[in-house]
């Protein structure tokens, strides 16, 4: 090569660089890279483009495997071609490391080169290659675009469900909102109603001692004048024994009650092994049907079961004692059970009122509670024995149970 003595000119790098050039010359050509740096710049960009020319060709298509022997040649000639550098350098002066470290990055640059240049053959050689790569790039942007969809669908979706899940609890809310204003509703209209109950309560009391003091007694209502009068009708289920000793009901007679599984009593009978209770509706009602028979052994007591008796009906009830081959029965006697507008009242006033016994008494036999409201009045006398209002209280309540006997 008798360039060497001025700049490399283009063909001369094409040649070196595609791997044509003698090897003699290839030789000259790399010495003068080593001493002028002009051309050793120049050749360090070209080399530098086509490595990435070449690394992009690596992305798009695969290396080809026919161009592995030339890779091979290249490399061994490169080998060449260093040792003789080496030697024409160190003849000349040069130091050889310069020279090495120089062309040590050759057989580097001549494989990337010729990858490069399997890349642009194999392109010649298929011109579909560039069909299938956009086909692949089509396909990649298509399935990117689903995945897109896809998560956009199922965000979509959960979107739905949490709107969906949010409406769910929002009706949950609106009912318990619904329910709870219902009860605040009732429990304002319950406390009203219960302060309207004492204020009438208060007015009427007042009436109610008034008269219980003045007069002894106190005007039942019209429900307990009601009750009173079904229980007056003689009912005979098995007529007393006249001149023998009978069972003698003692509670609850001829009174208002509050339950409706009040526990019968009554005075035994001298020798009487068992005793039966019949249970019926007073005459008026129902035609006096019997609803219910029990039998009470020996003892002097028993309990009416639950669900017979009805609030605001009037019963009658009668005993059988069984004495050795006889029956002895009781006399028919009679209670009710009062209405849940009265047990309302009451209870209001016993709230109100719980210290009075004077209250109490009128209050309870305002309503029908005749043996309740003795109670109060026994205690009235204890307290005041010698009180002539008490005493005549105590006959008119003792009067009306059809205990007269006892005063």
């Amino acid at each position: 090569m008798s360039a060497l003595n001025r700049h490399c000119s283009a063909a001369l790098f094409e040649e070196y660089f595609c791997g044509v050039m003698p090897e003699a010359d290839a030789a000259e050509l790399a010495a003068h890279l080593v001493s002028c740096s002009p051309c050793r710049d120049r050749a360090e960009r070209i080399s530098e483009a086509l490595l990435r020319t070449n690394a992009w060709l690596r992305e798009t298509r695969g290396e080809v495997h026919s161009y592995a022997k030339v890779v091979e040649d290249k490399s061994r000639q490169s080998s060449v071609m260093e040792r003789g550098i080496t030697l024409d350098l160190s003849d000349a002066g040069v130091t050889p490391i310069h020279v090495q470290e120089k062309s040590a990055a050759r057989p580097w640059v001549l494989e990337q080169l010729l990858g490069l240049l399997r890349g642009f053959e194999a392109y010649a050689r298929g011109p579909r290659y560039a069909l299938a790569l956009a086909t692949i790039a089509i396909c990649a942007l298509a399935w990117w675009s689903h995945v897109q969809r896809r998560r956009l669908s199922v965000s979509e979706v959960n979107l739905s469900q949490a709107v969906q899940s949010l409406k769910r609890e929002n009706a949950l809310l609106s009912q318990k909102n619904a329910t709870l204003n219902r009860q605040l509703d009732q429990v304002i209209e319950s406390q009203q109603n219960q302060r309207s109950v004492e204020m009438s309560l208060r007015t009427s009391l007042s009436k109610w001692v008034s008269d219980l003091v003045t007069n002894g007694e106190v005007r039942p209502t019209e429900r307990v004048q009601l009750a009173m009068a079904a229980l007056t009708t003689s009912i005979t289920r098995g007529a007393p024994n006249l001149g023998e000793p009978t069972p003698v009901p003692l509670t609850p007679v001829r009174t208002g009650i509050r339950i409706t599984t009040p526990t019968l009593h009554w005075k035994q009978v001298p020798g009487a092994a068992q005793y039966s209770v019949t249970l019926a509706y007073a005459e008026t009602e129902n035609d006096g049907k019997v609803i219910w028979e029990g039998n009470a052994g020996a003892r002097d007591h028993m309990t009416v079961p639950g669900n017979l008796l009805k609030e605001g009906h009037s019963y009658l009830w009668q005993l059988k004692a069984r004495v050795g081959q006889r029956s002895l029965s009781s006399p028919t006697v009679g209670f009710w059970v009062i209405d849940s507008v009265s047990l309302r009242d009451v209870e209001a006033g016993e709230r109100e009122y719980q210290s009075s016994a004077l209250i109490r008494a009128a209050l309870y036999e305002r309503h029908g509670l005749y043996e309740e409201a003795l109670a109060e009045i026994e205690r009235l006398n204890k307290a005041n024995p010698k009180s002539p209002a008490t005493q005549e209280m105590l006959r008119n309540l003792r009067r009306k149970l059809g205990k007269d006997d006892e005063g």
